[in-house]
């Protein structure tokens, strides 16, 4: 991350590194404050479905899935705890093989409850889950996206209307949530746009194609009213 002392010079910089910097930890860590809410533990989720494949036995999609669950008040910590327990109790088996054991760390981190320690462990899980990929620097990227994704531009305050919460856009965002399917992203949009909404930082992350979407996408959780 670029010194402070550059953006007390020139405050546009700062959001123009927010938008342009390709490794998840730097935002991260601009982010320490947000550590132990909901679109924390869902970026972490993000990031263990990138290497679901990869993961050495059921248990581990099993906490990926749970963390997902947990985030939005839909698992208890008992079965948060139970799942890290025996992910974590089983991640020795696969010392051997790089890829499951990252991928395997990547779940337990997930399923992890750590509390105080929960921005150290999702830095950390930053790392693994890049490790499990053909490109590092190219995951490390996608990882950012993920971050930009889910908390927006913390240099661009948006105000929603409930006005714009229509049927139709409730409908299209929770299809999309449920599903992790985004692509009505831009449908999304129209639907927005003809209930009045003319935040053009709303419409484009809607209908920008390069963009990547997560569950915990800023635009998607404001249209469900999730926080």
């Amino acid at each position: 991350m670029a010194d402070d002392s550059e953006f007390d010079a020139e405050p546009d910089l700062r959001e123009i590194w927010w938008r342009t910097a390709s490794h998840p930890r730097e935002l991260l860590e601009f982010l320490e404050d947000h550590k132990r809410g909901r679109k924390w533990r869902l970026f972490m989720c993000a990031c263990g479905r990138r290497c679901l494949e990869q993961m050495p036995g059921e248990v581990y999609r099993k906490a990926v899935a749970l963390g997902e669950a947990y985030a939005d008040g839909e698992a208890s910590t008992e079965m948060m705890e139970s799942v890290a327990v025996v992910a974590f109790g089983e991640l020795d088996n696969h010392r051997q093989h790089p890829e499951a054991y990252a991928a395997g760390y990547v779940a337990v981190a997930v399923a992890s409850l750590g509390g105080s320690h929960l921005f150290d462990v999702t830095l950390h899980l930053s790392g693994c889950a890049a490790s499990v990929g053909k490109n590092q620097a190219a995951e490390f990227a996608v990882q950012a996206d993920f971050v930009r994704d889910i908390f927006g531009n913390p240099f661009r305050s948006v105000i929603f209307s409930s006005e714009w919460r229509t049927d139709t856009a409730v409908s299209l965002a929770r299809t999309m949530y449920e599903s992790r399917d985004f692509s009505l992203m831009p449908i999304l949009a129209d639907a927005l746009q003809d209930a009045g909404c003319d935040n053009e930082d709303i419409l484009s992350h809607c209908r920008d194609a390069n963009q990547v979407h997560v569950r915990g996408c800023w635009v998607v959780d404001l249209v469900l009213g999730k926080q």
